[in-house]
């Protein structure tokens, strides 16, 4: 007899070790894994890192209008013919246009997990195609509805993605050991915006929100490891800073890690969120003029997070954490993050439930 299968579909590194940890869950549940994954920044690398088999299908299309939109005809093309043959039995995506799109044409249920209100675009090319949309509470659900979710789709829960893989979190030193760094001293991690997401795209970002920050924490001797997103990002800080920064040439364990920086800093939220929920202090310097619902309500919740738009007033921050970073570290965040929903629990009941 056939066994259930999931196809998870993986665009971008974020999905990575959040859909490594959710197909280890079906697996161990009985069911089958088909993944797919977009060639697009280190996405394909964390999968090779954790040990994730998948199929690579298209690539990111940059930052015009044009680019994206053939990006997305050729990969939905290409995931048609795929599917169509694998046939999966239930899609899951971190609002992916082009897997939901043809989940729905193959007449495959889908769930999509969103947390990023903010992403318009895909929003409203997944929502009123997807069977589930699982989502932090946080943000509100009217929201959601005005960008074509069907009110029987919603799946709230009183988390944030993060907490998944971060409350199975261990200190590993080893990466950053093997980088040559010494964890005795002030560590601050960098990560610059999404400068090529759709939500950006209007805005002149001029070389990277992060600058102030890079430039305030060396100027106070901390050691500052920068994880760029993309190749253009690469050479503008190496460009700016030389061989004052230390730009990792391939992607390293930040999730074991985390707990050995004194500060962490992005101009997204993911891995300020991540760094927080174990105690690490950390700072978002995401530029859009919108709310973060995920990052409001993790320091709502006591986990040592700010959002801050202004570049420089990010960089006088820094400078307050890195006086003394043991005064902003949260010590007993077990306890805390294990007070908070775990959205993978939540995303295997709504496989199973889809699948009965």
């Amino acid at each position: 007899m056939r066994r259930s299968r999931v196809w998870f579909d993986v665009p971008s590194p974020r999905e990575g070790r959040y859909f490594s940890l959710l197909a280890e869950m079906a697996r161990r549940a009985g069911l089958e894994v088909f993944m797919t994954a977009r060639d697009h920044a280190e996405t394909l690398k964390i999968l090779d890192m954790v040990g994730e088999r998948y199929v690579p299908v298209g690539r990111h299309g940059g930052r015009s209008k044009m680019g994206k939109l053939i990006a997305y005809v050729e990969r939905a093309l290409e995931l048609a013919r795929l599917i169509s043959e694998e046939r999966p039995d239930v899609l899951v995506s971190l609002a992916s246009p082009e897997a939901v799109r043809v989940a729905f044409g193959l007449g495959i249920p889908s769930i999509t997990l969103f947390d990023a209100p903010h992403a318009v675009h895909v929003a409203r090319l997944t929502f009123p195609l997807s069977s589930r949309v699982v989502y932090p509470a946080a943000i509100p659900a009217h929201l959601l509805i005005d960008m074509g979710a069907s009110p029987a789709s919603l799946r709230p829960f009183e988390g944030v993605d993060p907490v998944a893989w971060m409350k199975r979190a261990r200190p590993d030193p080893s990466p950053l050991l093997e980088m040559g760094l010494d964890l005795g001293s002030d560590l601050v991690l960098v990560r610059p915006e999404e400068r090529k997401a759709a939500y950006l795209a209007d805005l002149d970002l001029e070389g990277s929100v992060t600058v102030s920050v890079v430039e305030e924490a060396l100027s106070l001797g901390a050691k500052v490891i920068l994880v760029p997103r993309y190749p253009d990002q690469r050479r503008f800080f190496a460009e700016r800073f030389g061989g004052r920064v230390l730009i990792p040439e391939r992607p390293f364990d930040a999730v074991s890690s985390y707990f050995f920086f004194s500060l962490v800093v992005s101009g997204g939220s993911s891995m300020a969120i991540e760094a927080s929920l174990v105690g690490t202090p950390a700072i978002s310097v995401f530029p859009l003029d919108a709310p973060l619902y995920d990052v409001e309500f993790v320091s709502r919740a006591g986990f040592p997070i700010w959002r801050i738009r202004d570049p420089g007033e990010a960089a006088e921050l820094t400078a307050q954490v890195l006086e003394d970073p043991e005064r902003y570290r949260l010590t007993d965040y077990r306890e805390m993050l294990s007070r908070l929903e775990d959205p993978s629990e939540v995303i295997m009941s709504e496989i199973l439930s889809l699948l009965d």
